[in-house]
């Protein structure tokens, strides 16, 4: 993901969220230059369909991609959004063990409102949050062969399920389903094999130093949970 200077991002903020940065022993600049904490990098898979013929390929498969809807935030969803990204990095910064949680309207807000997150607009969306996964609709391209420059679209309901990992959090891979279609299991293996579709980048600057901090990230109906710890220094 492109870096983004904090300074280009100043003229999203209200007057009433910079007043509340500013008051916080964390710098606004921090949390401008934090992106969605549920999604890395979203990169084309190499995913190789051409062993599928044609036929069996268009029935799952498409041409175009699916516009997927773009939530238009309310000021009250901006803030609550940004509140709940603000509380896990304080609790972290701070050393506090703490419970933070995120919506679909949430994240989906971050969406919208997040320039570095521009990329997933019309083409990410957050459904729905169940104890068994969190549900989004997408639209993502897969390589029609390996050599291939050709993408074709995968457009459905995806599932991910959190995991906790040293140093970062990943969102596996877990069932893809399509209206009326059924797609072949081994082309499913294909997605769930790709450990590193969903992982916050353990290298980040601002992230690093929270996700050394999370104890628990796990599901509840309609949230996503995450739990920060008190470490020794």
């Amino acid at each position: 993901m492109a870096e983004t200077d904090p300074a280009d991002e100043a003229d999203e903020i209200s007057p009433k969220q910079k007043e509340r940065a500013q008051s916080s022993p964390i710098s606004g600049c921090i949390i401008l230059s934090t992106v969605l904490i549920v999604f890395g990098g979203l990169a084309i898979l190499y995913t190789v369909v051409g062993f599928y013929q044609h036929k069996e390929r268009a029935k799952f498969l498409d041409a175009e991609p699916t516009e997927v809807r773009v939530l238009e935030p309310t000021p009250l969803q901006a803030e609550q959004a940004e509140h709940a990204l603000f509380s896990l990095i304080s609790a972290a910064s701070q050393n506090n063990m703490d419970r933070v949680t995120f919506t679909p309207e949430n994240l989906n807000t971050l969406i919208a409102t997040r320039e570095k997150l521009a990329g997933f607009r019309g083409n990410t969306f957050v459904k729905r949050i169940t104890a068994e996964g969190i549900e989004v609709e997408m639209s993502q391209p897969v390589k029609k062969a390996v050599l291939s420059k050709e993408l074709l679209y995968l457009n459905g309901l995806f599932t991910f399920q959190p995991e906790l990992r040293k140093d970062t959090v990943a969102f596996k891979f877990i069932d893809i389903q399509k209206d009326g279609v059924e797609i072949p299991e081994d082309f499913k293996k294909g997605f769930s094999a790709i450990d590193n579709l969903l992982v916050l980048n353990p290298k980040d600057e601002v992230m690093a130093p929270v996700m050394k901090k999370l104890s628990k990230v796990y599901l509840e109906e309609g949230k996503l949970v995450v739990e920060t710890k008190i470490t020794e220094f």
